[in-house]
């Protein structure tokens, strides 16, 4: 269900109006401009966020909880908030560099680069495994799977797959400790 709250990503923070409410995640960068984003919910009077950046150039905001609250992810830094009070509700990331919202409005699918997480209202529902060494590309999402690829140390993408249910992952160009000990405890014979 789509958010009945309008917001305007803007361009810069505002010359007039409230004071804006600044969220960052380490605490630093306080009283430097971030990612501004403007609220007005229709039972309220509107506010403005200035969302801290994180590491990398990726930003969105999303409804969540039927637009109670809004996703802000700014420069890769994740926010939870209550649109109605401006409130924090909780923080997430800091190195997200690719989302994707999926058909229900209110899960997302986001990726670190190595690899892949679903939230819903901000919280991790799953995690998958490590797939990359550095860098994935998602080249299709089905109702059911993700589909991409994960870079290798051998400068080549390898194919995987993750079942967006519960996170269990194939392939991926990612062969390290973490994988060998999975593979030895799923096939302990080999």
């Amino acid at each position: 269900m789509r958010s009945s709250v309008l917001f305007e990503v803007l361009a810069g923070l505002p010359g007039d109006g409230p004071v804006p409410i600044t969220f960052s995640a380490t605490g630093q960068g306080r009283h430097r401009e971030g990612g501004v984003v403007k609220f007005m919910p229709p039972d309220g009077a509107f506010w403005v966020g200035n969302f801290q950046p994180g590491l990398t150039n990726f930003n969105l905001v999303v409804g969540q909880n039927n637009g109670a609250a809004h996703l802000v992810i700014s420069g890769g830094q994740g926010y939870l908030v209550d649109t109605r009070t401006g409130g924090l509700l909780s923080e997430f990331g800091g190195s997200v560099e690719w989302a994707q919202v999926l058909d229900d409005d209110e899960t997302v699918l986001i990726s670190n680069g190595i690899a892949f997480s679903l939230l819903k209202d901000a919280k991790t529902v799953w995690q998958t495994r490590r797939l990359s060494w550095d860098g994935v590309r998602a080249t299709r999402l089905t109702s059911d799977r993700l589909i991409g690829e994960g870079w290798s140390l051998d400068e080549t993408w390898h194919p995987f797959e993750v079942n967006l249910a519960n996170g269990d992952s194939t392939g991926g160009g990612y062969i390290g400790p973490e994988t060998e000990m999975l593979h030895r405890t799923r096939f302990p014979n080999k």
